[in-house]
């Protein structure tokens, strides 16, 4: 079993988006390792997300508190 909360998505042109928001501490130029050590977790919310409302996910945006800016 897994478990986990979905920070936010929204539907755009029939398609999802998906955005999760980290505050882990990042240093500037370092964002692949955000995406490397969340890869799996987004890879999991889309799937279920498409799942359950039977749309693809087309775009996933990790949201860096600590630095800042999104990371797609």
């Amino acid at each position: 079993m897994i478990q986990g909360i979905i920070d936010a998505f929204f539907v755009e042109d029939g398609q999802i988006i998906l955005v999760d928001y980290k505050t882990d501490r990042a240093d500037q130029g370092d964002e692949q390792s955000l995406v490397n050590r969340y890869r799996k977790q987004f890879e999991l919310y889309a799937a279920a997300l498409e799942r359950l409302l039977g749309m693809n996910v087309t775009q996933a945006w990790l949201y860096s508190l600590s630095l800042g800016e999104a990371i797609r």
